[in-house]
Parts: structure tokens; C-alpha cells; sequence
């Protein structure tokens, strides 16, 4: 995993200098729609007296799921562009109960390639989701890591694929009432999706 990170950030360096011309300015604007499915990664439960860390399919009991989003952002100078993002995903257990989340975050983005044509966004969340399991909800800290190459095939309008991983967590005093300590969860899934951004 250390290995292909090395990897991919030399060869985004390489292609920053590659493409060393700009396309966005200060105040340009990008409207994005995702809409794809969502891989379950991993659930880690500090607290918990026997699994504590399950991955996959069948270690979370997690069904693929979908995943969709909106966002809209402003650059701050050629490189930087910030804004807002909500969402929407879903996974099935497989005692098929519904786990869904509704994340809304700040959104930033980072572009190192950018052309007439193409561009890469490099970007970072941060905010709360309302998370249901069955009939519980929960209100909890969430953050994303995403990568999104895009080709425009216009001036205004890019297709590309957005993927990479977003976390929550659940986290439960103890209480001598309601213990629910056992049940504090890091979470996270990774949602690959389609994109179609607007920009202007």
C-alpha cells in the first residue's frame, strides 16, 4: 500500500509539471453530481471484547451499496477550490437491515493537472453524516479522501470517475443505564462513481 502511494504521488508530481499551464482562476465555479456504488472496507470497534477490526464483504456483512452526491465549489486562487457537498449512500446486511448515510461536508478540493480538456481533483471532506441502522440514528464526525480525473468533452461539461474512502465514527460513553461502550465503531466504505461536472 506504502508502495503504490509513492507511486501515484510521483506520478502526480511528474504530470504537474507535464501540464504546467492553468485553466481555473480565482472564482471560477465547479457543479458536480456523483452517482455510483459503494464497497464496504472496513469497521473497527476499540471497545469491543471480540472482533475488533472486520474488512470486506464478509467481515462487515455488508452488501454493495450505492452512492450519490452533490457538490458545488468556488476556486480560491488557480489551484484551490472550496464549497459544500451532501450525499446520500446505502449498504444491506445481510440479515438485510438498511445501513445509510447522509453526509454533509465542507469540500477541497486540490487541482494539479488542469487543461482545456482534463483535469485532476485531489480531494478532502470534512463534516457530520446522519447515520441509520435499522431504526437508529445517530449523528456522527465524518471525513472523505477522494481522487477524480475528469475529460471535458466542452468547454463546461466533464465526465470522469470519482473513488477513494470516507470514515465515520460512533462513539458511546460508558453509562451504567445504557451501555452501549462495546458499540463505539470507526467505519468506512469506498464509493466509485460517475461524475458529471459543470464548471464556469
Amino acid at each position: 500500500m506504502k508502495k503504490f502511494i509513492i507511486v501515484l504521488l510521483i506520478l502526480t508530481v511528474a504530470l504537474t509539471a507535464v501540464f504546467a499551464d492553468t485553466y481555473y482562476e480565482k472564482g471560477d465555479t465547479l457543479f458536480s453530481v456523483n452517482a455510483g456504488v459503494n464497497f464496504p472496507a472496513f469497521l473497527f470497534f476499540p471497545n469491543s471484547s471480540s472482533d475488533t477490526y472486520v474488512s470486506g464483504f464478509n467481515g462487515t456483512h455488508y452488501s454493495l451499496g450505492g452512492y450519490a452526491s452533490i457538490s458545488y465549489q468556488g476556486f480560491l486562487n488557480r489551484y484551490f477550490a472550496v464549497g459544500g457537498q451532501i450525499g446520500y449512500g446505502f449498504n444491506n446486511s445481510k440479515s438485510n437491515l438498511l445501513f445509510a448515510t447522509v453526509p454533509i461536508t465542507v469540500k477541497l478540493s486540490y487541482v494539479p493537472i488542469q487543461t482545456y480538456n482534463f483535469d485532476l481533483k485531489l480531494n478532502v471532506n470534512a463534516g457530520a453524516s446522519v447515520l441509520r441502522y435499522n431504526n437508529e440514528r445517530y449523528l456522527a464526525p465524518f471525513a472523505s479522501i477522494t481522487a477524480n480525473p475528469t475529460y471535458y468533452f466542452s468547454s463546461s461539461w466533464g465526465v470522469g470517475i470519482e473513488a477513494g474512502i470516507w470514515t465515520w465514527l460512533e462513539y458511546y460513553p460508558k453509562s451504567s443505564s445504557y451501555d452501549k461502550w462495546e458499540d463505539t465503531c470507526i467505519g468506512a466504505f469506498s464509493p466509485v462513481t460517475i461524475s458529471l461536472t459543470y464548471r464556469h
